[in-house]
């Protein structure tokens, strides 16, 4: 699949799947569902851990920046 389907398209290919077959297994519809919940849950996480690095990270940055002023202030 090189094009990105829509959730919805993936699911209507597979309950065709399950109508080609002449059986279903509702327990798979059920893990994809858990899977995307649990696609979204991390994605939240990893934004707010980026956000948290990058706060830190400037900081930091700043930190350093007021030392080296101070040690330039302090030197003169």
């Amino acid at each position: 699949m090189t094009i990105q389907q829509t959730k919805q398209d993936i699911l209507d290919q597979l309950q065709q799947l399950f109508l080609d077959a002449g059986y279903s297994v509702p327990e798979l519809v059920n893990y994809i569902y858990q899977l995307e919940q649990q696609n979204t849950l991390l994605t939240e996480q990893l934004k707010k851990e980026k956000t948290a690095v990058r706060r830190q990270s400037g900081t930091t940055y700043a930190r350093s920046s007021m030392n080296s002023r101070l040690k330039d202030a302090l030197r003169e």
